[in-house]
């Protein structure tokens, strides 16, 4: 898998909604995206694989200082968030079909991650994953 940090265009947005369409009712944070001011500026996206990391907007977590991040790999999103903002702990987002990550998208989550960074930037952030 090849990363690379890209920023989002319109064309983008409307892609990743198609993309997130089926899985808004499943997540209230993946449902937040339909927000005009939600989206993110960049991804770190694998356009081979068609997968992709992007960091939910402050208009999505008013109520914690956790950062939420969406993961889209296989066709299926995965929604992860941290402790606080200090924290580099990762939990999956429990929802119905929440399972234990196979190792292949945790290799993908982690690879992703090395170029997006926490924010958007590459910094170092190599998240630890607990908490399936």
């Amino acid at each position: 898998m090849k990363y690379e940090l890209k920023p989002l265009t319109q064309p983008d947005r409307e892609a990743i909604l198609r993309d997130m369409a089926p899985f808004l009712e499943q997540s209230s944070m993946l449902a937040t995206l339909s927000h005009e001011d939600a989206m993110p500026q960049a991804r770190a996206i694998d356009q081979e694989r068609h997968s992709y990391l992007l960091g939910l907007s402050p208009i999505t977590r008013l109520d914690s200082s956790a950062d939420y991040y969406c993961f889209f790999l296989e066709k299926r999103p995965y929604v992860f968030f941290t402790e606080n903002m200090f924290s580099d702990t990762l939990f999956q987002e429990a929802g119905e079909d929440a399972t234990p990550l196979p190792a292949h998208v945790k290799e993908a989550i982690l690879e992703a991650f090395r170029v997006y960074g926490r924010f958007g930037r590459p910094d170092g952030f190599s998240p630890i994953f607990l908490g399936q």
